[in-house]
């Protein structure tokens, strides 16, 4: 019991390090300044005040090394970059009390080295700083905002600075790293990364987050309650173990409910969003907190293992009319245009199951290219506008499973064709402008498909752009 309280009377007083600490740092300097400004004879008199100022920067030198000694046996730290800074402070308060005693001769020592002892404690209190500052922010905190440039000049080694990824389509968004990581990024690992490990805890990686920390179980797949980190996070902000402590910014309560839902499906760490089940509430969540417009986030990619296709067979199915791009980095799907009187529509079954767009508007085809398109299992948008298509072409298309979007504007359907759709479940939006189909067969189509909307009466705008 009583070690208990003497461990935490040692902590309470570690805790005034970073408030003591400051003080040397002030009285040194304007000890340096008034020795430098002096040497004008109309503020001589500051050589009167010198003296005193160096005592108390060895004082208060000499408390904040006690203090952080104690804060040290918190634990947490990178050891060998806390022997160095603990021996600096012990340098810095040697070299300070050195000064003070030669500046009143009570140490016999020429001129010059009193101002070689000054300039050391002068250099000596960067130093300290600095590594005192990679102990609370991580090595690399006064560095990383140089330009590359600079650093290669300095030798410092140049190391990618982290920030969140422009997602533009949420499905291309990896759930732990594009959702997840950054959110530790942002508010936790200023106390927990390579330098600064409270707690044993690493929260710069995912195996850091599993392999967890003196508590144990930070992260339990499939149990949040059993999780410690979701637990600290949770607790009432008034509470000593409430994570991250006072004075920080905590996590927000979204940020908190997608952490929430991470461990309760698995804690993934290499999936995709569209590879995972979420409510549409727990998209826009998402979507807001990766910084995509949340209406963006609302289609669902194929939850199939496609391989990316090679450089070279994209390249020869872009020599047969076609230009083909990838959607998003990290994705294999493909969005595809044709060309009029160039495409060679078999060919795209070379890229079957990686075509996710297609848009052959204006290209000519005719009902026998949509036996080809109904071949491409994995696509969700279709646009075929103004082509010589009628409802004979249309009955190939009633296996397209994922297909959210076909636009048939100026086309040659009829109300017989769009009997052929009421198998598309996902099929969201369909443009019918210059058509012939009736609103009694919208409206029959309606009865099927209940989350489909029908543009009937203006051109999509999307069919506009190239």
């Amino acid at each position: 019991m009583l070690l208990y309280i003497f461990t935490d009377i040692v902590l309470f007083f570690g805790r005034f390090h970073p408030l003591v600490v400051h003080l040397p740092i002030g009285f040194l300097l304007l000890a340096g300044i008034m020795e430098l400004v002096s040497k004008k004879p109309k503020y001589k008199a500051l050589q009167d005040a010198i003296p005193f100022t160096l005592l108390l920067g060895a004082i208060s030198a000499f408390v904040a090394c006690m203090f952080g000694f104690m804060l040290s046996t918190d634990g947490g730290y990178n050891m060998e970059t806390l022997n160095l800074h603990q021996w600096m402070g012990i340098l810095l308060t040697i070299a300070a009390a050195t000064a003070y005693l030669i500046k009143t001769n009570l140490l016999e020592l020429p001129p010059k080295a009193y101002l070689g002892i000054l300039v050391t404690t002068m250099a000596l209190i960067g130093v300290t700083g600095h590594l005192g500052g990679n102990l609370t922010h991580g090595s690399t905190y006064l560095t990383q905002h140089l330009p590359d440039p600079v650093k290669k000049i300095a030798g410092i080694e140049v190391q990618e600075v982290y920030e969140r990824r422009e997602i533009k389509n949420l499905d291309s968004a990896l759930v732990f790293n594009d959702v997840i990581l950054p959110m530790m990024k942002m508010r936790c690992t200023s106390c927990h990364n390579e330098d600064k490990m409270k707690g044993d805890l690493l929260l710069t990686s995912f195996d850091g987050m599993m392999k967890g920390g003196k508590e144990g179980n930070t992260i339990v797949s499939g149990d949040p309650i059993k999780s410690e980190l979701y637990h600290r996070i949770t607790l009432s902000h008034s509470d000593d173990d409430f994570m991250p402590p006072e004075g920080k910014t905590p996590l927000s309560e979204d940020q908190v409910e997608i952490i929430k839902w991470w461990i309760e499906n698995g804690a993934e760490n290499e999936k995709f969003i569209s590879e995972v089940d979420l409510t549409e509430e727990q998209r826009k969540l998402i979507a807001i907190e990766v910084g995509v417009e949340p209406e963006q986030g609302a289609t669902v990619l194929p939850a199939t293992n496609v391989a990316k296709a090679s450089d070279e067979t994209i390249n020869q199915v872009s020599n047969k009319g076609f230009y083909v791009a990838q959607i998003a980095e990290d994705v294999p799907f493909v969005d595809v245009r044709g060309y009029a009187g160039k495409l060679e529509i078999n060919e795209l079954l070379q890229i079957k199951e990686q075509v996710l767009w297609l848009n052959l508007s204006e290209t000519g085809i005719t009902d026998d290219a949509l036996e080809v398109v109904a071949q491409l299992p994995n696509l969700m948008r279709l646009r075929i506008e103004k082509n010589s298509i009628t409802d004979d072409g249309l009955k190939h298309l009633g296996n397209l499973q994922y297909l959210e979007y076909l636009n048939l504007y100026g086309t040659q359907v009829t109300d017989n064709g769009l009997k052929h759709l009421e198998q598309l479940s996902k099929l969201k939006k369909l443009y019918l402008w210059q058509t012939s189909v009736s609103d009694e067969a919208i409206e029959q189509l309606k009865t099927k498909l209940p989350n489909l909307t029908v543009i009937k009466g203006t051109i999509d705008t999307d069919a506009q752009k190239s």
